[in-house]
């Protein structure tokens, strides 16, 4: 019995990873037009003052958690990085979903993660 639910599995995941292939976009001649039109697509990067305040990082879990310490260590080396202060959110109950409602009713401000 355990070797046929294997076996089902097995064939559930390779035909999930079938059906995310998709159809393969065609790839353009190396010619000269084509040459062209992808210079003129590159992205401009331009220099952007981020993050504009303190940057929110959101954790399923208690203080003391494991997610928690991950987190505080994540938070250590943004704010070296960014040189701006970073502060841990901890929200625990359902599974995670209080969490993540938190996080998406808030004010957009780009200076959340979750």
């Amino acid at each position: 019995m355990k070797k046929l639910i294997s076996l089902i599995l097995a064939l559930m995941m390779a035909l999930t990873l079938a059906a995310c292939g998709g159809k393969q976009s065609e790839t353009p001649s190396n010619t000269s037009e084509s040459k062209g039109q992808a210079e003129q697509s590159e992205p401009v990067v331009e220099d952007v003052d981020w993050p504009t305040g303190a940057v929110t990082i959101y954790v399923n879990g208690k203080t003391g958690s494991n997610m928690d310490s991950k987190a505080r260590i994540l938070a250590e080396y943004l704010e070296a990085e960014l040189g701006k202060s970073v502060v841990i959110e901890n929200v625990t109950g359902n599974g995670g979903a209080v969490v993540l409602t938190q996080f998406l009713t808030q004010q957009p401000n780009s200076n959340s993660l979750c």
